[in-house]
């Protein structure tokens, strides 16, 4: 999510996401994100049975402290939101991103909480990549035809 909304944010007129050193920055954060994801989640990985509401679901019992790159993702997206906002009026991503820190947050007390946060991100992401688009002129231009030779 965050080299999407990146090039996205870019693409509407936030200028500092389009240099070279933020992009490179961005990219490696995300790198180290998505190793930190897969070290705790996958490679320790170790299910137990919990239930919940009378329904059985399957927990990560390996896991200890705060999913730091869920948390390091969601504050990325509010910042590259409150930017985007602010250089081109686009509030989306913004408010999606606040919505689901605040949600997974609560969903620590009932988890559906959480799910309705990342349902609310996504719809905000849809919403900003739709904003941009109808914003942003086509980068190619059409095909003219060839002009009449007498």
């Amino acid at each position: 999510m965050i080299l999407a909304v990146m090039d996205v944010a870019g693409r509407a007129g936030v200028t500092s996401l389009t240099r070279r050193l933020v992009r490179i920055g961005l990219a490696a954060l995300t790198a180290v994100l998505v190793a930190l994801g897969v070290s705790a989640d996958i490679l320790r990985l170790r299910l137990e049975p919990e239930t919940y509401a009378d329904t059985l679901r399957y927990v990560n019992t390996a896991t200890e402290g705060p999913p730091v790159p869920a948390i390091v993702t969601i504050l990325v997206l509010i910042g590259i939101g409150a930017a985007l906002w602010r250089r081109a009026g686009i509030a989306w991503l913004c408010l999606g991103s606040v919505t689901m820190f605040v949600a997974a947050a609560a969903g620590f007390a009932h988890f559906w909480i959480g799910n309705l946060g990342e349902l609310v991100l996504q719809c905000g992401i849809a919403a900003t990549l739709t904003a941009v688009a109808t914003r942003t002129p086509a980068t190619t231009p059409a095909p003219q035809p060839a002009p009449e030779t007498a």
